[in-house]
């Protein structure tokens, strides 16, 4: 069995589609994710819990994905619910259309 540093992430073969990391807390999972994506070869997808965790891991991918082409793309959750009599609001909406 092979162990993998999280600063040196395992290569992904062509029918890998998903990669789970646990154990990982705040800045280490934004560090992890860098040294991952530098080796991939494909667009990347972070599912957060919550709001919070979105925006604490944009701010820091973003810094440590300073020497990295790779833009940093926040879709935001529409933070209304399917019931809802109003629409959400005008910059969420603009945010998911540029995103």
């Amino acid at each position: 069995m092979n162990t993998y540093s999280l600063l040196a992430p395992p290569p992904l073969s062509p029918h890998d589609t998903k990669i789970t990391w646990g154990n990982v807390t705040e800045t280490a999972q934004a560090l992890a994710m860098t040294c991952f994506s530098k080796n991939a070869q494909k667009c990347n997808v972070v599912i957060t819990a919550d709001v919070h965790e979105a925006t604490r891991l944009q701010r820091e991918l973003t810094f440590f994905h300073s020497d990295i082409d790779t833009p940093i793309l926040y879709f935001p959750d529409w933070e209304i619910l399917p019931f809802d009599y109003f629409s959400p609001h005008k910059d969420i909406i603009s945010t998911r259309l540029k995103t």
